[in-house]
């Protein structure tokens, strides 16, 4: 089975998509929304989802700071702190 990309926002009205059989990670921009989504898919009976720590924003700040401190390319296409 591929991967799938769901929207946090849309999870509840998508789970017969989400697979309880295969481990499940999910990240967001801060990380809370996805805990969020975490908690309640184990209330759910879920047992193997995953909250990526960091998030999409705390990787973006470590790779940004890694091309400062290393002079390399960015890695990241667009950087988004905002």
């Amino acid at each position: 089975m591929g991967k799938k990309v769901l929207v946090v926002g849309e999870f509840r009205q998508r789970l017969d998509e989400i697979p309880k059989d295969q481990p499940v990670y999910i990240h967001c921009r801060s990380g809370q929304r996805s805990y969020n989504m975490v908690m309640a898919l184990q209330n759910l009976g879920y047992q193997n989802v995953y909250n990526i720590s960091g998030s999409y924003l705390g990787v973006n700040l470590y790779e940004y700071y890694s091309d400062l401190v290393t002079g390399r390319d960015k890695i990241v296409t667009e950087y988004n702190f905002k």
